[in-house]
């Protein structure tokens, strides 16, 4: 089955044009997070967005409805990513570009209910 090719606003991760009903990308962070809970949801052993481990405080409290908090109280998460920077680094491939902080500031609480 062919996927179709998307045209997607890289700013806010909606379709540009569209001939699925889907008003956002599959491929986006806010597509891929609505999966991940929906996916917690049906495997109760996993960690929700709302149980993983928080070590969160004082200036980074503000991120913990969004998108951004789930990366950064994810430990794994930010341990792969280290990894693959410094992979990156040490095979001379460039370097890891950062995102935008509007790009991850959006509620991740009632994704996919």
């Amino acid at each position: 089955m062919a996927v179709p090719v998307e045209r997607v606003n890289s700013s806010t991760g909606t379709l540009v044009s569209s001939s699925t009903d889907q008003p956002i990308s599959r491929l986006s962070k806010l597509a891929l997070a609505i999966r991940y809970q929906k996916l917690v949801r049906s495997h109760p052993n996993m960690p929700s967005i709302e149980n993983l481990n928080a070590n969160l405080s004082g200036e980074f409290e503000v991120f913990m409805p969004f998108y951004r908090g789930l990366k950064l109280r994810s430990q794994r998460y930010r341990k792969v990513k280290y990894a693959l920077k410094d992979t990156l680094k040490e095979s001379n491939l460039g370097s890891w570009n950062i995102a935008l902080l509007a790009c991850d500031m959006f509620n991740i609480r009632d994704l996919g209910k």
